[in-house]
């Protein structure tokens, strides 16, 4: 399991919850507050998917995030 998010509490309940589950995480990464706003274009996200999409160990992949942006840049 490997997990991007925005700084925050979501990554850490998401990570505490697999854990719970007994399950692992090979990755959980914080992307920054505004990295999907249409500005930043969601460079880091981008970048981080490229890096997963090469992990073998990554299976299932969770993108957290809350909607406080006037406009995403998906």
């Amino acid at each position: 399991m490997a997990s991007l998010a925005l700084p925050g509490t979501g990554i850490q309940e998401l990570c505490s919850q697999i854990a719970l589950a007994g399950e692992g995480i090979t990755h959980a990464i914080g992307l920054g507050g505004r990295d999907l706003s249409r500005e930043v274009g969601g460079i880091s996200a981008l970048t981080a998917l490229e890096m997963l999409s090469a992990d073998e160990k990554s299976e299932v992949l969770a993108f957290v995030f809350k909607n406080r942006l006037p406009k995403l840049c998906v």
